[in-house]
């Protein structure tokens, strides 16, 4: 396992598991499990030109911990987020050549803030902020003219990223609204549009996540 890797894990663990140190023997901890669909926002969902995003809708899911630290909840967030590339989009900007692309994969590693406000004895509005490391692998891109085919890599991306969100929560059952921010460079190796484009791109990642789960 290499150096970034590590750093990755030892962060990831940190702020996952960062309410069960805090937690007060009068406090309750909670594990939240959710699915939802994942929305490209910004430059993320754009699809011309070479340091867009490309990302179509896909399938988003997070855990959450929380505990609540002086009637406010500490809560820790693992979001993943898996979206098809358009290449029909790449394509279209090419002349005869064909165009197929990997998936978008991205985490969140996040810990913030929650306040929350009880509509009555069993529903739960809510509002948080969160911060961590953003982990993302930007999809690597296949070209085919007939007589040249052409790979167009780029690295992962390890950087902060920001969340803010909101939900109701009724019964232990939960609506939950995500939208994270990052800016993630990648370093890019092959040609773009006939030109070279081997260089240092920052693509946004923005995404929005409309959740559905269940809290333990």
């Amino acid at each position: 396992m290499n150096r970034a890797a590590v750093i990755v894990s030892l962060m990831v663990s940190f702020l996952v598991f960062s309410p069960l140190f805090a937690q007060k023997n009068d406090s309750s901890l909670h594990v939240g499990v959710y699915i939802g669909p994942s929305l490209p926002q910004g430059d993320y969902a754009q699809n011309h030109g070479d340091q867009m995003g490309y990302a179509l809708n896909g399938i988003g899911a997070m855990f959450d911990v929380r505990t609540t630290i002086h009637k406010i909840s500490w809560v820790s967030s693992l979001i993943f987020s898996s979206n098809k590339t358009d290449a029909n989009a790449m394509q279209d900007q090419l002349t005869e050549i064909g165009v197929v692309a990997d998936d978008h994969f991205t985490m969140w590693a996040l810990t913030g803030l929650s306040y929350r406000k009880a509509l009555s004895e069993n529903v739960i509005i809510y509002g948080l902020g969160q911060l961590g490391l953003f982990h993302s692998n930007f999809p690597d891109v296949y070209t085919d003219d007939g007589t040249t085919k052409t790979t167009y890599t780029y690295s992962t991306a390890n950087t902060i990223g920001f969340a803010l969100g909101t939900g109701i929560s009724a019964f232990k059952m939960n609506l939950a609204l995500r939208y994270c921010i990052a800016q993630p460079s990648y370093e890019r190796s092959g040609d773009w549009l006939g030109q070279n484009g081997a260089k240092k791109v920052t693509i946004p990642s923005n995404n929005l996540f409309i959740m559905v789960g269940y809290e333990f």
